[in-house]
């Protein structure tokens, strides 16, 4: 299964195989399930800008029975603000978008010069950090446009405080 999240631009996608045509535009999520049956698509930009989009791809098990392609609009995403942060949720407990694979948030936060934002990995979680412009301290360590942080899934509970030292934008899985 994969996520693609337009972040700037437009994408338009075609699935021959099983004749499913649609269109992303910035600030759109669109979640392609192969199921069983599998895909034969491409996808392509029809638009005047150049597209940037970041695609989360993931197994599914068991692999679902029928192949699926669903839009979820910017303009459906819950959008939580807290204290210098606003956070678009993409994937997560309010966020009507349903997934096949092991993720439980996908969320995209811009942050204030000064503001932090706490990240909290469950026991066995991994988790993900992609920094999309400005820098941020984690834990000590500086953080710039296109740095990323894996975490590797551990036995217990940790918990991070990402500080933003100018205004940033990050995507979290």
């Amino acid at each position: 299964e994969r996520i693609f999240y337009i972040m700037a631009g437009e994408l338009d996608h075609d699935d021959a195989l099983n004749d499913v045509k649609r269109h992303l535009a910035t600030g759109d999520a669109g979640l392609f399930t192969e199921g069983q049956r599998g895909m034969l698509h491409s996808e392509w930009n029809n638009g005047d800008s150049v597209t940037h989009a970041f695609v989360l791809v993931y197994p599914t098990r068991p692999v679902p029975a029928q192949t699926a392609f669903a839009i979820l609009p910017h303009a459906e995403m819950p959008i939580v603000e807290r204290e210098g942060v606003t956070t678009i949720e993409i994937v997560g407990l309010t966020s009507p978008m349903v997934v096949n694979g092991d993720i439980h948030l996908f969320t995209d936060s811009s942050l204030r010069k000064g503001s932090s934002l706490d990240v909290t990995l469950g026991a066995r979680e991994g988790g993900l950090i992609f920094v999309q412009a400005g820098q941020l301290r984690l834990d000590g360590a500086k953080l710039s446009q296109s740095d990323s942080v894996l975490f590797s899934p551990q036995d217990r509970e940790r918990r991070f405080v990402l500080e933003a030292l100018s205004e940033a934008r990050v995507l979290r899985v």
